[in-house]
């Protein structure tokens, strides 16, 4: 009963399980508690003819192996190894990843054989690089970076395509979660997980809607967590040099600083952005349920510049809001944004 509950809560959260420390078929360890109270624990070995005989003809039994104990109904070492393949192959069969395998094959000489065929039955895609959209591509070959080109040339800088948020007195991003990538036609699914102390997972889809591409994100709260500010958008190149809004067109400052430069923060839920024609321009806008509020900024030494779209309003100078919003375990938050992209000819 219990075996099927932990394989059923793997098959229900395999979308936030991101590795299983040690699968094991359960040894039972010298000095434990649990080896030193076998009545307790209704635990009993079962023992060989020959280690029987000895102990009637008066010989003093030896420990018995370890990997030999049952416990009543059921639980013996066979059946550890049938639950262990069954348990296996759904770790395989959602692409979660371990780190230790523990385990015998006194009782399945098979075993070898059969993690063997899971390997290559469930061999792990490999992930797309370069996905072509007609006069655009996503570029996903650099580790966790989503580069944006059009006719070749490059639309975003730095991280590219990019997820923030602020949360336990930090701002954490896409470009440090674990990525996983698959292509479908023309839609790129991706999904991003961190480590454990950050509650939150990512899942992108990237469309081609023929006149436009656009950026499905959804992040969802694994558990309760409260954060602070929260944007969807990307590092554009440097060579971008006014942007619009409002129907007034606006310059770039192009003076170097050491530090982030907020070049504008305001309720607007789109932009234009254009380089003189170095580059095509990009309208940028976002759905009006969520992140309405557009922030541009310098990157330091004018690296790069970045154009998010937020969902709180910013009170403090690092760009957070103060009071932030408390998000209970199973929520989300979606936001869509289309990007278009045109050359003047």
């Amino acid at each position: 009963k219990e075996f099927r509950k932990t394989c059923a809560f793997v098959e229900r959260n395999k979308d936030f399980i991101d590795q299983v420390t040690n699968v094991s078929t359960c040894f039972i360890m010298l000095n434990t508690e649990l080896i030193n109270n076998l009545d307790k624990f209704g635990v009993y070995f079962r023992r060989s003819f020959r280690e029987r005989w000895g102990q009637f003809l008066g010989k003093k039994p030896g420990f018995p192996n370890y990997r030999e104990f049952c416990v009543r109904p059921g639980n013996t070492p066979k059946a550890r190894v049938r639950w262990f393949r069954r348990f296996l192959r759904i770790l395989y069969k959602n692409k979660i990843t371990y780190v230790i395998l523990n385990y015998v094959t006194e009782h399945d000489r098979n075993l070898d054989k059969f993690i063997k065929k899971l390997r290559l039955k469930y061999k792990p895609e490999e992930r797309p690089s370069v996905i072509k959209y007609r006069d655009s591509k996503i570029d996903l070959s650099h580790e966790g970076k989503c580069k944006m080109y059009h006719r070749d040339k490059e639309l975003t800088g730095g991280v590219g395509m990019n997820v923030s948020f602020f949360m336990n007195e930090r701002w954490v991003d896409s470009s440090t979660a674990q990525w996983s990538v698959k292509q479908r036609r023309k839609t790129i699914e991706i999904r991003l997980n961190w480590a454990a102390d950050i509650p939150i997972a990512l899942s992108w889809l990237i469309v081609d809607r023929h006149k436009y591409i656009e950026w499905i994100v959804e992040t969802i709260f694994k558990d309760t967590a409260s954060i602070f500010q929260h944007k969807v958008g990307m590092a554009i190149s440097n060579k971008y040099s006014q942007y619009t809004h409002n129907n007034s067109v606006y310059n770039f400052p192009n003076f170097i600083t050491e530090n982030w430069e907020e070049v504008m923060f305001s309720k607007i839920p789109a932009v234009e952005l254009s380089s003189d024609g170095i580059l095509g321009s990009m309208f940028l806008k976002s759905d009006l349920k969520n992140n309405t509020f557009l922030q541009i900024q310098n990157a330091p030494h004018l690296t790069t510049r970045m154009v998010n779209f937020c969902l709180f309003e910013s009170n403090h100078p690092a760009g957070y809001n103060k009071e932030g919003s408390l998000f209970k375990k199973g929520k989300s938050i979606k936001s869509r944004i289309k990007i278009y992209v045109k050359h003047k000819e």
